[in-house]
């Protein structure tokens, strides 16, 4: 058998019963199966629906399959799953003309513990027995065969012939004569309860106890007779004898008896209160004004609420409601000290947030974005951080965010670009050393001021500077290319040249992200490039940084942790004050007045570093609350011993 992981089916009551009767010839086509089931852990799966598919195979246990039917039913408290094989759900073949003679027969069992059609569970076992009433359908003719052979005789019975035999009963004991003996019966039957009655099979139900004597109606109407009880109404009313109480003045009587005491209850009565007749009282309310009738007829018009009462006039003259609780609910009044607190508490809010406005805004700077790396950002793409933003700047004012060479100030050459930011194009100013049209030379060798000189190519350099006066593209200060030739006229060839957007040789970068003016790298965005930054990883390391006690060297001067006075950070040896005493000798190293053993003044500080506050010490020469003098000795007889007034004689 095929055990899943989840389950065992364990086929521990196999019984094939094939029904038959006696009354009718016919046989019934099904038979009873019963499996007990199991999960993995060997517990019973009770009370659960449990599908299966059963299979008859002919021949052997991968026979071919006669008959197949599924079937989905319920294990009960005991894991025990019963069914009836054809009477299921048919697949294939026909349960009722299986030839039981043509065997062997095998069953295979197919099951899904879960009640689905995935069958994970497979067993087959042989039909050992042929179901006799199965076969007997089958088994050929119904002619009687050849009669068998004639049994011995038996041994010959007692003559009963002329014996009667008579039952009796004397109490307990039953009797049979004539030596039949006697049997006995005792009242200590076995007592069932529920449980045991189902036990054993029978069904239970609603049963009425005949507990209560019976009576018929002839037994009741002597009982009744008997004990003295009326049958029948005596006078021939059933409401005569049905009384009333009555209260006339003070007298309380009981009607229907005229014999019956009147009682006078004018002894229980207080007297303390004034009692009126009714046309007293209507007099009394006429003489004092009051209404007897309802004016207009009704008796609820004048009852109003708030709301009305607000229709009619809601000026509250000056009155005040009192006692009204806070507010709950949306459209509830709000008191005084209701509105008075949440007022308190905004105000307090209010203030927290704009101290921390400033103190955010004091930190808060704005940088803009230096897309062409030139030191100048977009003014219309900015950042408001606290630390520098890698790809940012905090000068603003680039006229053209893309080209490296257009910035305030930038040298104006020509190129077809407002390099400095002027809003002018190539414009020609003299003396500013870039030759530009209309002129023939500016600031070089020979050169007047009136910038005359003959510029041949064009590139805004004369032929008394230019180097090569018939290529545009050489002249001073052109960008330097590495293709064999001297293009800014400095009498080198393929040198670096930084600003030209060329890394050459001898550059670190040129127009990359980072790159400063110098074509040095700031990598860590402190504003100090890679020839002066001794660590150029390290925004907190840079010339001039606080020196932090970290074990590095932070302001790149060759000592690490070293003391500063004044940079806020207390470092060993450090003697901020000058009083020979450092910060962690003295007790305040920014007051020279201040230090271990300085002379205790009358200052409210602890000059001495003892712990105390302007404590007396007798012979300072400092006269302290508790002395009466102090001349700075120790010597007697001058008039003033123990830091005490004497008198000298």
């Amino acid at each position: 058998m095929k055990l899943s992981n989840s389950y065992i089916f364990v086929l521990s009551v196999i019984i094939l019963t094939f029904f038959s009767t006696i009354v009718f010839s016919q046989t019934p086509e099904k038979m009873s199966y019963q499996a007990v089931i199991r999960d993995g852990s060997n517990n019973l799966v009770v009370n659960s629906s449990i599908s299966m598919q059963i299979s008859i195979l002919q021949s052997g246990a991968n026979g071919n399959s006669v008959y197949v039917e599924t079937q989905n039913e319920n294990t009960n408290e005991n894991g025990l799953l019963s069914i009836e094989i054809g009477n299921g759900n048919f697949v294939s073949g026909n349960f009722e003309t299986i030839d039981w003679s043509n065997g062997p027969y095998f069953i295979k069992t197919e099951t899904d513990p879960t009640g689905g059609t995935n069958y994970t569970i497979s067993g087959t076992s042989q039909l050992l027995s042929v179901p006799f009433a199965l076969y007997a359908k089958s088994s050929g003719s119904s002619t009687p065969g050849p009669q068998g052979e004639t049994g011995p005789q038996g041994p010959a019975g007692v003559d009963g012939t002329g014996t009667t035999q008579t039952l009796s009963q004397s109490g307990n004991d039953i009797t049979l004569s004539d030596g039949g003996g006697s049997v006995t019966i005792n009242d200590n039957d076995t007592q069932l309860d529920e449980a045991g009655v189902i036990a054993l099979g029978f069904t239970t139900g609603a049963h009425t106890a005949d507990t209560n004597t019976q009576l018929d109606e002839a037994a009741v109407d002597a009982f009744v007779d008997n004990n003295g009880y009326l049958s029948t109404e005596a006078d021939g009313s059933t409401t005569n004898e049905i009384q009333d109480l009555q209260l006339s003045g003070n007298n309380l009587t009981i009607t229907n008896n005229g014999t019956a005491t009147t009682i006078d209850l004018t002894p229980y009565l207080d007297n303390i209160d004034t009692q009126l007749t009714e046309a007293e009282v209507d007099v009394f309310a006429n003489n004092n004004g009051y209404l007897t009738t309802e004016v207009d007829g009704s008796t609820t018009n004048e009852i109003q609420d708030l709301s009305q009462v607000l229709a009619q006039n809601n000026d509250g003259a000056g009155n005040q409601i009192k006692n009204v609780a806070d507010p709950s609910n949306v459209q509830d009044v709000a008191t005084k000290g209701y509105v008075d607190l949440l007022e308190s508490t905004i105000l307090t809010l209010q203030s927290s947030i704009i101290d921390l406005e400033v103190t955010l805004n004091s930190y808060i700077k704005t940088w803009y974005e230096d897309i062409d790396g030139d030191g100048f950002g977009d003014t219309s793409s900015s950042i408001k951080e606290i630390a520098n933003q890698n790809g940012y700047v905090l000068q603003d004012g680039d006229c053209d965010i893309n080209v490296s060479e257009a910035y305030p100030g930038a040298p104006e050459i020509v190129d077809g670009i407002d390099n400095n930011c002027d809003g002018n194009i190539d414009e020609a100013i003299c003396g500013d050393g870039i030759v530009q049209p209309g002129e023939d030379c500016d600031g070089t060798p020979g050169c007047t001021m009136l910038c005359d000189y003959e510029d041949i190519d064009g590139d805004g350099y004369n032929s008394s500077i230019d180097c090569d006066d018939n290529s545009s593209f050489i002249y001073p200060g052109a960008p330097e290319y590495v293709d064999g030739i001297d293009n800014d006229c400095d009498g080198q060839i393929d040198e670096a040249t930084c600003g030209d957007n060329i890394v050459q040789p001898g550059e670190y970068c040129d127009g990359t992200p980072g790159c400063t003016l110098s074509c040095t790298l700031d990598l860590d965005g402190d504003g100090y490039d890679n020839t002066i930054d001794c660590d150029n990883n390290n925004p907190d390391v840079y010339p001039g940084a606080p020196e932090l006690v970290d074990g590095i060297d932070n302001n790149c001067n060759g000592q690490t942790d070293e003391a500063i006075c004044g940079d806020g950070i207390v470092q060993p040896g450090e003697d901020c004050d000058g009083d020979g005493y450092d910060s962690i000798q003295d007790c305040n190293d920014n007051d020279p007045t201040i230090s271990p053993g300085a002379l205790e003044l009358v200052d409210g500080k602890d000059n001495d570093c003892d712990g105390s506050i302007d404590e007396a010490t007798c012979g300072d020469g400092i006269v302290q609350p508790s002395e009466q003098c102090d001349d700075g000795n120790n010597i007697n007889g001058d008039g003033c011993e123990n830091c005490l007034i004497t008198i000298i004689h």
